[in-house]
């Protein structure tokens, strides 16, 4: 009986001992098997990956056409040249052009007192209500004596200085006014109650500065101030002052350019009107050129 027994718990140790090895040794094939088998089927299995990939290139080619229509817009924009400050010139900034010049005549700044083909004479409305008619009629009368052809703005300045702007052109297009100015360096100055020109050299070196600023720099308009000294009253300096820039502005019949009287009279001096050296530098001719 105990030999049966003892043979009996041998071979169960044997079979323990068999079955363990067995399935020691058939574990990792059935591991691997699995593993190739959802390897192979990841890719059919599971597309997503490849799918998010090409989601993300069609998205950047919408991206970058969505970017590149702003900028072709841009480039279609016209972009203002800059300023090429010409020989004998100096920069000046808006607020010393807005002096004596306006972008714009806006009829609900002004009154037309006078209407014909060749003339046109606008008031502003401030002095239209605020200075004597008879002063306005006055000045009407002295405007129609010595201005034959343009259009002329009756203005003040910040300190309500009366003042002319006169406008003569070629080609109305050509006088587009902006605030776009240079000033020449060179300063034109007249004798006493002299309107002609008698320095022909000093001209001259002006024109030969304005010859390459136009050529160059594509000048569009001309604008010419005229002052006089504090001697005499304000109406004879004021047509005095005309006269001057009109003189001046002769010499300039070969360019064609937007051309502007701006008449001052004694207004702004550059010196004092105490001395006979102070009044020689304030009659003069200022030169700015537009663009």
């Amino acid at each position: 009986m105990n030999t049966k027994v003892g043979t009996a718990l041998a071979l169960l140790i044997l079979i323990t001992i068999g079955l363990y090895f067995y399935q020691n040794q058939n574990a990792p094939t059935q591991i691997t098997r699995t593993q190739k088998i959802v390897d192979k089927k990841e890719p059919t299995e599971n597309p997503q990956p490849q799918v998010k990939e090409e989601l993300v290139e069609e998205k950047e080619v919408r991206d970058e056409t969505i970017v590149e229509i702003p900028k072709i817009a841009k480039v279609e924009k016209e972009v203002p040249k800059e300023i090429v400050i010409p020989n004998g010139f100096k920069a000046v900034t808006s607020e010393d052009i807005l002096e004596i010049s306006s972008k714009e005549l806006t009829l609900e700044n002004y009154t037309e007192i006078f209407d014909k083909s060749s003339l046109n004479v606008y008031i502003d409305n401030y002095l239209n209500k605020n200075v004597k008619k008879k002063n306005i009629d006055n000045m009407l009368g002295k405007i129609k004596k010595y201005i034959k052809n343009s259009t002329v703005i009756i203005k003040k300045d910040k300190e309500y200085n009366v003042y002319l702007e006169i406008m003569e052109y070629k080609n109305e297009e050509l006088m587009r006014l902006d605030d776009r100015y240079v000033k020449s360096k060179r300063v034109y100055h007249f004798g006493f109650d002299e309107t002609e020109i008698k320095k022909e050299e000093d001209v001259n070196l002006f024109l030969s500065d304005l010859d390459i600023a136009i050529k160059e720099g594509e000048a569009k308009n001309l604008v010419l101030v005229g002052y006089t000294d504090s001697v005499g009253n304000r109406g004879y300096n004021t047509f005095l002052a005309y006269q001057r820039t009109r003189s001046f502005g002769s010499k300039l019949s070969k360019y064609d350019v937007g051309l502007k009287y701006i008449v001052r009279g004694a207004s702004n001096p550059v010196a004092s009107n105490e001395t006979e050296e102070g009044r020689a530098l304030n009659r003069r001719i200022e030169i700015f050129l537009g663009f």
